[in-house]
């Protein structure tokens, strides 16, 4: 279940039918299910820098952009635009705890989240009920360009 947080209309209407998706891909490669330390572990956290070039990204768990995804947990995403501003969304495939099993997540659409320009994606995946941890391959696609993460230079004491 994806919840969305921000000032664009229902992310969640953009779900349903996939069609397969031409472009560039990132992709996280799927972990086997693993025993949590603790309740609530982070077990991964990924930044991706991209910028749109067109009107369909896909989040899934295929390249072409039409496979379901799962994560043994939480998956929120925070989208930080160029500009400043910050949407998000968060995907539960636990549903709070109350599912026999992890559910899997359809293909979503990144696109209404994501601002013209430089798009900061920050994706976290954590356990939410104990027991185990994991999750499919996950797969960015789609009209998008993905770029260098921005350089800073460092700080030295004494220099101008």
């Amino acid at each position: 279940m994806a919840s969305v947080v921000g000032r664009l209309p229902s992310a969640q209407a953009s779900r349903g039918s996939a069609k397969p998706v031409a472009g560039n891909t990132k992709h996280v490669a799927g972990y086997p299910a693993q025993p949590v330390a603790t309740r609530g572990q982070q077990f991964l956290s990924e930044d991706l820098y991209i910028q749109k070039t067109g009107k369909t990204v896909v989040l899934s768990g295929s390249v072409d952009g039409t496979s379901g995804f799962f994560v043994d947990g939480l998956l929120p995403i925070t989208v930080t635009h160029q500009d400043g501003s910050i949407r998000s969304v968060s995907f539960d495939d636990s549903n709070r705890c109350t599912s026999s099993t992890v559910l899997t997540t359809a293909p979503f659409s990144l696109a209404p989240l994501l601002a013209p320009g430089f798009n900061h994606l920050h994706l976290t995946m954590s356990d939410s009920c104990g027991g185990n941890y994991g999750h499919s391959d996950v797969w960015v696609t789609g009209a998008v360009n993905f770029l260098a993460p921005p350089y800073t230079p460092p700080t030295l004491d004494g220099w101008g």
